[in-house]
């Protein structure tokens, strides 16, 4: 061991050279290093005279600085934790111990912030995005599924030329063909006319919302919002159940519904024509 006025120390940690006071190691007396220095327990030279450790020569810079200071100073971009806590531990530094488990949870709370922060913007972003182009490139479908004890219907708000592409009976057809070249609102049996060329037809005992949703989604349309509500009815006994989906169909997904229309095939008189994905067997 090479001293120098009984204050200054020479370290070689794992094969790196450290000059410090005494002092400074024996701020924590209780910790290995204190001891060491106080004489209180032996220690190895190397070749030149230096006390030697034989641990991790890198990271003892910051068990140094640590014992200069009094405060845990490690860079932005630290990520050795567990390699710094196991050489504090070694120490036996216990405030320090407690000092990177504090700093290792603050840049973990850090992160977890910044990453929540950055995929708020994204989504945000995202969804300017994606409103701004469903106005230009697209329509919304909506699907209200009343389940009764006397029978589930369905109520589908859609543009009134898409409603055309849909498996529809022959008295729904009909209902929404007699409200072409009307006002809104104007009616005809269960199907009303609305603003910006929709229509809404209620009370279809066929196709069913997951069928429709289904064929909407191979087609390539994306469901936005999903809901259910419960209310009972006037009897007072009896419980309807309402399930809603909005589907959003881009222009690509639009094409795709109006080309499968297109490969509609005949069945026996009386019945509808529909979707050969969803009628494989007829009616």
């Amino acid at each position: 061991m090479v001293v120098e006025g009984d204050d200054i120390i020479h370290l070689n940690v794992g094969g790196s050279l450290y000059t410090t006071a005494k002092n400074t190691l024996a701020k924590q007396p209780d910790s290995m290093l204190g001891r060491m220095v106080l004489g209180d327990i032996s220690t190895a030279t190397d070749d030149r005279g230096n006390i030697f450790v034989d641990r991790d020569g890198p990271m003892f810079r910051h068990i140094l600085n640590f014992l200069r200071s009094g405060k845990l100073l490690l860079p932005d971009d630290f990520r050795e934790f567990a390699l710094l806590e196991a050489e504090a531990d070694f120490y036996q530094l216990s405030v320090l111990v407690e000092c990177i488990r504090a700093s290792l949870d603050e840049q973990k709370r850090r992160q977890e912030a910044e990453a929540t922060r950055k995929a708020t913007v994204t989504t945000s972003e995202e969804m300017e995005k994606s409103s701004a182009s469903e106005k230009e490139l697209g329509c919304y479908i909506d699907l209200i599924e009343s389940n009764h004890p006397n029978g589930t219907f369905l109520t589908v708000v859609a543009p009134i030329d898409l409603l055309f592409t849909f498996p529809l009976r022959p008295d729904d057809r009909r209902q929404l063909e007699d409200l072409i070249g009307s006002a809104p609102s104007s009616r005809s049996g269960a199907a009303t006319l609305l603003d910006e060329g929709y229509a809404e037809l209620r009370r279809l005992a066929w196709p069913s919302r997951v069928m429709v949703g289904e064929h909407l989604r191979k087609c390539g349309s994306h469901l936005r919002h999903s809901s259910v509500s419960c209310h009972t009815d006037s009897d007072g006994y009896s419980e309807t159940v309402l399930i809603g989906d909005k589907w959003f169909i881009s222009e690509l997904a639009l094409t795709r519904v109006r080309m499968t229309a297109q490969s509609q095939r005949a069945l026996p008189p009386g019945q509808l024509v529909g979707f050969i994905d969803w009628m494989p067997n007829g009616v």
